[in-house]
């Protein structure tokens, strides 16, 4: 593989993980069991939905840039399309082929997101201003999509690095991963238990975190 070409392949495969990473991330929170969203639903409800929304709307946002077009006017975009643009002079036809077709399959399972970005969240379609429920994204379709771009992108790490990435494997903090708060959040409710009970102080908290001081 070329050197420019390297380049663009380790920045795409730098997304990809994000992606990998902040999926895992939601799926903590949201994706494993009931308990979990019961918790939510007793701590902090509307904050978590909020970032649900906002993460569902930067998946919108990444999954449709990699899939862009390798040009558009005279601007160059780092996308899928791109790389494969760069790789058609490094690889024979067979090989050039098994990549386009993941490729086009990719293009196909983005098309929602492309859709989702252009009426509701990059821009304020007038028709569909009103029906933003048209456009929910299920687990699968997320997925299903995350499937076909670490499949893409590994089809090509394998043939010229002979080796793959486990992108679903991302190893995250413990301390600090979404388990990790959903356990804080499970702690708050046994202080609130203490509490109750009288065995701590109500206002022991404020010793760990001035929470109510001005904003810097």
């Amino acid at each position: 593989m070329k050197e420019e070409t390297k380049v663009v392949f380790e920045r795409l495969k730098y997304e990809v993980t994000r992606c990998h990473y902040y999926w895992i991330l939601y799926r903590q929170l949201f994706g494993t069991n009931k308990s979990r969203i019961d918790l939510i639903n007793k701590t902090n409800p509307s904050f978590l939905v909020m970032y649900q929304d906002l993460f569902f709307d930067y998946l919108t946002l990444e999954l449709s840039k990699l899939t862009d077009p390798a040009e558009m006017g005279k601007f160059k975009n780092l996308t899928f399309f791109f790389l494969i643009d760069l790789l058609k002079t490094e690889v024979d036809e067979n090989t050039y082929n098994k990549f386009y077709t993941i490729l086009n399959q990719l293009a196909v399972a983005t098309e929602f997101f492309r859709n989702r970005r252009n009426k509701i969240v990059a821009h304020r379609d007038l028709a569909y201003a009103e029906q933003k429920d048209e456009f929910g994204i299920s687990k699968q379709t997320v997925a299903d999509t995350l499937l076909l771009a670490r499949n893409y992108l590994n089809e090509i790490e394998l043939h010229f690095f002979g080796n793959q990435t486990m992108y679903r494997e991302f190893i995250t903090y413990l301390n600090d991963d979404g388990t990790a708060l959903l356990i804080n959040l499970a702690k708050s409710l046994a202080y609130d238990d203490l509490v109750e009970k009288q065995k701590i102080p109500v206002r022991l908290w404020e010793s760990f975190g001035q929470v109510f001081e001005k904003a810097l």
